[in-house]
């Protein structure tokens, strides 16, 4: 769609991109991402066009590197004794690796 006369122009910042990251990593609809974006929000079809990678892939990958980050802790016996919180996230990841459900244990 061409940009109609008196549209500004968005350029994303690395503020922008930031915020896109975190509000797609806690799951904030499209929205509301948009509003938070620039001086005075951007539309939805401006934010996909800008984002769509960190829309589509960035939460994914956050967790992938988290999953990965706990099972390496696991396989090392990181302490998870002495840090029950650890362990019981270690423990979340190898079930919903392994398809395991929490009705199932």
């Amino acid at each position: 769609m061409p940009r109609v006369k008196g549209q500004f122009s968005y350029k994303p910042t690395k503020a922008d991109i930031q915020t896109v990251k975190n509000l797609c990593l806690v799951g904030r609809p499209l929205s509301i991402i948009a509003r938070c974006c620039g001086t005075n929000g951007i539309d939805e079809d401006t934010l996909k066009r800008h984002y769509s990678d960190i829309i589509d892939n960035y939460a994914d990958s956050m967790i992938g590197r988290v999953a990965d980050s706990l099972m390496t802790k696991a396989i090392k016996s990181d302490t998870t004794s002495k840090n029950p919180t650890l362990y019981e996230a270690i423990t979340q990841v190898i079930k919903r690796v392994v398809g395991v459900k929490d009705e199932d244990v």
